[in-house]
């Protein structure tokens, strides 16, 4: 059967089905060709590589087309047909160098969130790159998209550090000046700084060698006239030296407080501390006015701590809703992880605060979000036995999360059967929860269920499927654990529900 490679035919697909006009200028950048039309036959560019690596080849061109589909989506940020065509075409989805070089478009289109939904899909941010011989973050530089290059270097402080993402970040240090506003480079020279700090503190050594050229403070001493407050909003750890632990002490007393007028003294005699900490730590407070002043004097709404923690996550943390929908106001995204990948909505539920939690669904919140230990919204609001908000999650798609298991097996069924909520249940079984999953002790629903001696909860487990014959890890199955509490009449309907074994 004849092959066909997305680096000969792409160009042709995607002549023919938008016209040379019709072409994205981003996907034209990429596939190498000029405003003009085709710049030369020297075109080998399609797809992502890794060391070793080969392009993508379709043995099917209807495949192909559909790739090319996904790539012009990519590029364009129709997220919702994007993931649509993807799910229809699991091989697609499920190919790791499809991923990686639809993250090279959605990168250089600067589709934000596409970007976010392909690193969480499994996309490799670090080891790969595209025919220019661009990693996604030295792409997003080039593209002078910083929300894309804090996203993917955010991804990168969230896993285990690596010799080659080191290499890489020390390499960027050198070429991240070339072609960029000097605002975006501050911001992103910033970005690495913080990096190349964490890194230092797990023992991997990064030169810093050019960060300092151009930091804040040394252009404060250069220009007295300079205002840091309206550069560098991309970290809060900024690297201008403050004059003693006494500043520090009285910034950190006066945000506590909320006084405004003080910190505006404070500010007044050290304009090199930056208005991203202030928020930072006026959002961990919970002091609104703070709040407000730090965003009214440039402090970017989407900064982050060594953490990873975004002023909306700490007001989500401490349940400030006030706080909380100021901030989405003025342009904070729901969606940003800290360093332990919960979202705002998961601390949210995780808090049991319905409000909040409703808020966010409403305002675009990922109801499916995982957490880093594995738990998601709606096992969460299961736990805590909130109803109303499993409800609320599942008219806005909790399904697709509804059997995942965290870090110790438990799922969102389990915590629905340990408070004893047949009403629940039945919901979640309405939207294909998985009645037999284990817990990591070997638990069932139905063995949890007879543990706890919720005799109503057992006929409802065994009349919709349980089964009844499982053990745990102790070798005990529901009938047993019935007995141990001494139920008879649990212990009778187990065993005649017990089906006989088929005869070989």
């Amino acid at each position: 059967m004849k092959k066909f490679a997305v680096i000969l035919s792409f160009a042709t697909l995607t002549s023919s089905v938008l016209g040379m006009n019709n072409i994205p200028q981003n996907i034209k950048g990429v596939m190498g060709i000029s405003a003009e039309g085709w710049a030369q036959p020297a075109i080998v560019g399609f797809g992502t590589r890794t060391p070793g690596s080969s392009h993508i080849i379709f043995e099917n061109p209807e495949k192909e087309k559909i790739f090319s589909q996904l790539v012009i989506l990519a590029t364009d940020g129709d997220i919702v047909e994007f993931k649509s065509l993807l799910e229809k075409n699991l091989d697609l989805k499920e190919s790791s160098n499809v991923k990686n070089t639809l993250l090279s478009f959605a990168v250089s289109g600067g589709q934000y969130e596409i970007v976010r939904w392909l690193i969480e899909s499994g996309a490799d941010v670090i080891n790969i790159e595209d025919m220019n011989k661009d990693t996604p973050l030295s792409l997003a530089f080039r593209r002078k998209n910083a929300d894309i290059a804090r996203l993917l270097m955010n991804h990168i402080l969230s896993k285990e550090s690596t010799k080659s993402a080191a290499e890489m970040i020390s390499n960027l240090i050198k070429t991240v000046p070339d072609g960029i506003e000097k605002s975006t480079v501050e911001e992103i020279k910033l970005l690495i700084y913080s990096f190349v700090k964490q890194q230092s503190s797990k023992g991997i050594s990064i030169s810093s060698k050019g960060l300092e050229e151009d930091n804040v403070y040394s252009q404060k001493k250069k220009n007295p006239n300079f205002d840091s407050r309206r550069t560098a909003r991309s970290t809060v750890f900024s690297r201008n030296k403050m004059d003693s632990k006494k500043v520090v002490d009285n910034l950190v007393f006066f945000i506590q407080k909320g006084d405004v007028e003080k910190l505006k003294s404070l500010l007044n005699e050290h304009p090199e501390i930056h208005p991203n900490l202030i928020l930072s730590i006026a959002a961990e407070k919970e002091q609104f006015d703070v709040v407000k002043y730090a965003i009214d004097h440039g402090a970017n709404p989407n900064v982050v701590d060594i953490n990873l923690t975004t002023p909306l996550i700490s007001a989500s943390i401490n349940g400030n809703f006030r706080i909380i929908k100021y901030l989405i106001d003025k342009g904070a995204r729901v969606n940003e992880k800290d360093k332990s990948n919960y979202t705002a909505l998961i601390y949210a539920t995780k808090n049991n605060r319905t409000d909040i939690a409703k808020y966010l669904i409403e305002r675009g919140a990922d109801v499916n979000a995982l957490s880093g230990d594995q738990d998601t919204p709606i096992m969460w609001a299961s736990k805590h036995n909130n109803y109303y908000v499993v409800k609320l999650l599942l008219k806005h798609g909790a399904e697709e999360s509804i059997n995942v298991a965290n870090k110790y097996g438990m799922t969102t069924v389990l915590w629905c059967v340990h408070n004893g909520n047949v009403e629940m249940l039945e919901d979640l079984r309405k939207h294909g929860a998985d009645l037999n999953q284990k817990e990591k002790m070997g638990f069932t629903p139905l063995a949890l269920a007879a543990k706890n001696n919720n005799f109503k909860m057992v006929k409802y487990l065994v009349e919709h499927g349980a089964n009844v014959n499982v053990q745990n890890n102790d070798g005990d199955t529901p009938v047993q654990l019935a007995g141990k509490n001494k139920n008879r009449e649990m212990v009778k309907f187990l065993i005649e529900s017990i089906k006989p074994a088929t005869a070989a």
